[in-house]
């Protein structure tokens, strides 16, 4: 299966939005911004933010079926908080694209460094 930015975003989104301090929550999500994306799309996804650090307390069970997470990590928060804003999202995807890659730790350092740019005195 190939990467869904989008897919990705949104699932951060809802975690962000649902897991409160010490309860995980359970996939699937029952959300109205997953609602494009089927049950096999997001726990591939899940899995792609969990192997790059992005969730914390994250577990699969029953061959995919279902899973529990505990939250974001540090690194989920910080990806999240640069890709939060819808037109440096589409700029970090135009950017990606144009460099051939929708890779996670790809659209990170983009996102990253369109942030860093703002910060930069004028």
């Amino acid at each position: 299966m190939q990467l869904n930015p989008d897919c990705i975003r949104e699932i951060l989104f809802v975690i962000e939005e649902v897991t409160v301090s010490n309860r995980p929550i359970s996939f699937p999500f029952d959300h109205q911004r997953l609602s494009a994306f089927s049950k096999e799309e997001m726990l591939f996804h899940l899995d792609q933010c969990n192997l790059s650090g992005y969730l914390s307390g994250y577990r699969c069970y029953l061959r995919g079926a279902t899973a529990s997470i505990g939250g974001l990590t540090p690194s989920g928060h910080a990806f999240l908080s640069n890709i939060r804003e819808d037109t440096t999202w589409s700029r970090v995807k135009r950017t990606a694209k144009t460099a051939g890659s929708y890779a996670i730790d790809v659209l990170a350092q983009v996102a990253a460094t369109i942030v860093a740019e703002f910060l930069k005195p004028s």
